[in-house]
């Protein structure tokens, strides 16, 4: 299951839980109400086709510094989602200072690497996921902070984390607008 908090572009909060099956289908509860969904990724991370209701939607998904912009069926739609941990540390920390010298991704939590989906010399965008991890018993993403180019990857599929572990060097694109 992965909790998410969804806020509206009129600042109405909703709490999602997501429950993926294991045909591929997931379930989501949101504010008490289930709805049973079957989700399949088109194009990795940007647009997927949703069965709900016996209706299938085109999803085109944008991350964008406010949140995300979802596009259903040709309808634009703003929100800010975070997963349970980015919540906690937006209320922990608020936003964070810029930093000079490297960014470097370190772990907020202890966990466990589920999947490594970036390599040394690749570049990513702003919001491209860079590593799978699971901590709470909950799957997080961890998004690029800005346009990069990873640098070095100290973390290998399966290995566990230690809270403030150093997992990603990246070197940012001189015109990306970053904080670490």
């Amino acid at each position: 299951m992965k909790k998410y908090s969804v806020t509206s572009p009129s600042s109405k909060e909703y709490e999602i839980e997501l429950y993926e099956n294991a045909d591929g289908s997931f379930d989501v509860s949101c504010e008490g109400e289930k709805i049973h969904c079957d989700l399949r990724e088109i194009r990795h991370g940007h647009l997927y086709s949703i069965l709900l209701n016996r209706r299938c939607h085109d999803v085109t998904v944008f991350r964008k510094e406010e949140g995300v912009e979802l596009s259903i069926d040709g309808r634009e739609f703003q929100f800010q989602v975070l997963d349970e941990m980015a919540k906690v540390l937006q209320k922990a920390g608020g936003q964070r200072a810029k930093k000079k010298g490297p960014p470097v991704i370190k772990a907020q939590m202890p966990g466990v690497v589920i999947d490594v989906l970036v390599k040394e010399g690749q570049r990513v965008v702003k919001g491209d996921i860079l590593l799978l991890m699971e901590a709470m018993k909950m799957q997080n993403e961890i998004l690029a902070p800005a346009d990069a180019l990873i640098k070095k990857v100290e973390i290998t599929k399966g290995q566990l984390l230690k809270d403030g572990q150093k997992m990603i060097y990246m070197d940012y694109d001189e015109k990306s607008n970053h904080s670490s």
